[in-house]
C-alpha cells in the first residue's frame, strides 16, 4: 500500500460528497412512476447503495488527468462524482443510465480504463476511430457556448 492508497482510506469528504451527488443524480422521474412514495424511497435506497452510478477507475499513467477527464465528461453534460485518487487510479462515478455514453466518450478518446466495462461493444466501438478523436457535442454545434450570467441576461427586458 503507497502513500495515495493510505490517504484515500480517509478521504471521507470526497465520499460523503459522493453519496450526495448520487442522490442529487439519481433518476428521480423513474422513481416518481408507480406508486410516489415507494418510487421516491426505492430510488433513494438505489443512490445511497450506489446502484444508480457507475464508477470508472482509470489508469494514473494514462496521460490524462482525473481533472481532464471530468472536463471531457462535463463537456458532453454528463456529470460525474465521488472523484479519488490512490496509487495506480483516478476514480470517478456517473449516474448509471449515462455510463454506457461516458465510457464511450472515454475510450474513444484512447483513455485506458481498468475493472469491468459497463458495455464491452464500447471498446470495439471506439477502436473505429483514431485516438483523441471524439464526437461532436450538443454545444459545439453551431453555437457559442454561453455563460450562465448571459442567460439570465436573455430574461432581463
Amino acid at each position: 500500500m503507497n502513500l495515495d492508497d493510505f490517504l484515500d482510506t480517509f478521504n471521507w469528504i470526497d465520499r460523503i460528497e459522493g453519496l450526495a451527488s448520487a442522490i442529487v443524480h439519481a433518476d428521480w422521474k423513474a422513481g416518481a412512476k408507480g406508486p410516489p412514495i415507494l418510487g421516491v424511497a426505492a430510488e433513494l435506497g438505489r443512490a445511497a447503495n450506489g446502484a444508480g452510478s457507475w464508477t470508472f477507475h482509470i489508469p494514473r499513467d494514462c496521460g490524462w488527468t482525473g481533472a481532464d477527464v471530468e472536463y471531457l465528461l462535463r463537456h458532453y453534460a454528463v456529470p460525474s462524482w465521488g472523484r479519488r485518487v490512490t496509487g495506480q487510479h483516478f476514480i470517478l462515478s456517473v449516474p448509471v443510465r449515462q455510463a454506457n455514453w461516458a465510457e464511450y466518450l472515454i475510450l474513444r478518446r484512447g483513455i485506458a480504463l481498468d475493472g469491468t466495462l459497463f458495455n464491452a461493444a464500447n471498446q470495439r466501438y471506439a477502436q473505429r476511430y483514431a485516438p483523441g478523436d471524439a464526437p461532436p457535442a450538443w454545444v459545439d454545434r453551431g453555437s457559442e457556448p454561453r455563460s450562465t450570467v448571459d442567460r439570465l441576461a436573455d430574461w432581463l427586458p
